[in-house]
């Protein structure tokens, strides 16, 4: 199940354990091969696209972080987690991609923790 994979993704990323990271990533991106990621909830796409730029597949976690873009509204930031948000804003303007031109910026900074929203 990809969704249980990234979960454990996420886990490895916590204990810094990078073995256990990348033979995750990479069960991940076998399944993402096969088209699991189809009717993966947004949230879910997001927390994907973390993990896979955290486990070195770059280009993926792009791809999967503009589709997040192209498909997110106000309620979608509104249900991530501080954490999650911040984690995904971080990866979007690593990759460079423009919130403000998928006008997510204004509000998902406003969603973010004064000290958090400092750091952006």
């Amino acid at each position: 199940d990809l969704g249980s994979q990234v979960a454990r993704a996420h886990t490895a990323i916590a204990r810094r354990d990078l073995p256990g990271l990348q033979i995750l990533v990479d069960e991940i991106v076998e399944n993402l091969e096969l088209g699991t990621d189809e009717y993966l909830l947004w949230d879910r796409r997001v927390s994907l696209a973390i993990v896979l730029a955290q486990g070195g597949q770059v280009e993926l976690a792009r791809e999967h972080a503009e589709m997040c873009l192209d498909e997110a509204g106000e309620y979608d930031l509104r249900f991530l987690s501080s954490t999650r948000l911040y984690r995904y804003l971080g990866l979007c303007k690593a990759l460079d991609l423009d919130l403000d031109m998928a006008g997510m910026e204004e509000i998902s900074l406003a969603l973010l923790p004064p000290a958090l929203r400092e750091t952006f």
